[in-house]
């Protein structure tokens, strides 16, 4: 695994993006080929629809699981599925911070203390790392010191909560944009879970979610899936 500090070379045979890629889309063309007779039935039967959609869900969501896989690296700091926190920045955004570092984390399967802390500096401002750096956590080597102290430092904020025009606007958002790398892929389908968890804590449906998760594919996809 690739750390903030030095490089490795790639294995030989390595596939490279591109051609990961295309087989991802390949494969998911052609279970859209599969399903185009069950697909006319969707707008005669909600019912039927929503089976749909959630087998749909899985499948999309097993492809993003592999995604992870294929990107099992913590990206880099100017990456689009990279969080990213300064000084600057509304102090209640510091947890979803957090939330978004630690799903990276576990995708990743880091779990090493000292990784985790030279991740922590590479995706703060400058002088949050030094504030960092100054800290007791840091010097222990501790990454839960290291967010403590930090969440502290800006009064401990209660994370902003997810609503369902967040849901919306995620879904305009990804639904006019092309998947063009596998990263790209994997950026939505991290943002909409953290947005999903939390619309399920107030009730918002599997069945509305799924309908969602469909959606925040791009028009042109979509449009071969469910025949819009």
């Amino acid at each position: 695994m690739m750390l903030p500090e030095g490089d490795e070379a790639t294995p030989p045979g390595t596939p490279s993006v591109n051609e990961i890629l295309y087989q991802l889309l390949q494969a998911m063309l052609q279970i859209m080929e599969a399903m185009k007779k069950i697909v006319e039935l969707m707008d005669r039967n909600r019912e039927v629809s929503d089976l749909i959609a959630k087998y749909l869900v899985w499948v999309l969501k097993q492809h993003a699981i592999q995604a992870a896989r294929d990107v099992s690296e913590m990206p880099d700091a100017d990456s689009a599925r990279a969080p990213f926190f300064s000084e600057g920045q509304n102090p209640k955004l510091l947890p979803a911070f957090f939330t978004d570092l630690e799903y990276l984390f576990k995708d990743s399967q880091i779990t090493s203390d000292s990784i985790k802390l030279r991740y922590l500096l590479r995706y703060l401002s400058p002088n949050l790392r030094e504030t960092v750096r100054q800290g007791a956590g840091y010097a222990a080597k501790s990454y839960d010191g290291a967010k403590e102290e930090l969440l502290k430092a800006f009064g401990n904020p209660k994370a902003i909560r997810y609503t369902e025009e967040d849901l919306d606007a995620c879904v305009k958002e990804y639904s006019q944009r092309s998947i063009k790398t596998i990263e790209d892929f994997h950026a939505r389908h991290i943002r909409f879970n953290l947005i999903s968890r939390e619309l399920r804590k107030i009730g918002v449906s599997e069945q509305a979610l799924d309908r969602a998760y469909v959606k925040i594919m791009p028009f042109e996809l979509r449009e071969k899936i469910l025949g819009a």
